[in-house]
């Protein structure tokens, strides 16, 4: 496959410039900047909603500060980190109706998933979607006009023959020898095929009694746990009740629909 071997020899080239590299140092280094795309995101976005400086500031630094997965760092948070800046760049291209806004979101949105799971990419633009779905229906008087307004130019097809090119590259990087592939885990048949409710459940490790996780905080898989703290259900509850801002009514929606 030609996206196999583009990353193949750029990874020979990068392997002779890091050849003496201390390795360790780059891994760390990586999630540093993962953590800056995602307080830079954060931050973005927080003004995009019209919150105070205070807030802002409360908000980045407490996503950055909850997201380090010090007891597993592995980078399956790739596509967490990357989604508040990737929203503000959606944001961008309907204020603006400049196409690049949408070409760096879509490259942002597919380029996050190399080097992590396949599953990432369907749940990632589902997310994505469904956001900027409910933002389009909800604000509706305000983003029909923008959608009208687009122009429609050369700008447009170079736009979404580079996502596409990076949808392929990063589905090719993905997929690269999984053929080889013949058990992964439990509730997989030796052809491949798993029935519907082992997809769904996560061969039995996410059924209904994995939601008590959200009441006493603790997981037997650390790598599958759902608790993400009390305070985030408690102040999503406080926003649904309390704001009056009809512009954080998509951004309630999208929460309420992924729990």
């Amino acid at each position: 496959d030609i996206p196999f071997l583009i990353l193949t020899a750029a990874s020979h080239v990068f392997g002779k410039l890091l050849a003496h590299a201390d390795f360790l140092v780059i891994f760390h280094a990586e999630g540093i900047f993962g953590e800056l795309v995602l307080g830079l995101g954060v931050w973005l976005l927080c003004q995009r909603y019209r919150l105070s400086h205070v807030a802002a500031f409360y908000a980045t630094f407490t996503a950055i500060t909850s997201s380090i997965w010090l007891s597993q760092p592995w980078w399956n948070f790739h596509q967490y980190y990357a989604l508040p800046l990737i929203l503000v760049l959606g944001h961008r291209f309907l204020d603006t109706g400049r196409w690049r806004y949408l070409f760096l979101c879509g490259n942002l949105t597919f380029l996050q998933t190399l080097g992590n799971l396949g599953y990432v990419i369907p749940v990632a633009t589902m997310t994505i979607g469904v956001y900027f779905g409910f933002w389009i229906l909800l604000r509706r008087s305000e983003t029909f006009p923008q959608i009208r307004n687009l122009k429609i130019s050369w700008k447009t097809l170079l736009c979404f023959l580079g996502i596409g090119l990076s949808l392929w590259a990063a589905y090719g990087a993905l997929t690269a020898n999984t053929s080889e592939l013949r058990f992964y885990s439990s509730g997989r048949n030796a052809d491949l095929s798993m029935t519907a409710r082992s997809f769904l459940i996560y061969g039995c490790n996410t059924d209904l009694r994995k939601w008590l996780e959200l009441l006493f905080g603790v997981s037997p898989f650390i790598d599958m746990t759902l608790f993400f703290g009390y305070f985030p259900v408690f102040f999503l509850g406080v926003g649904l009740i309390c704001s009056r801002d009809r512009m954080r009514y998509p951004l309630l929606a999208l929460a309420l629909f992924l729990i």
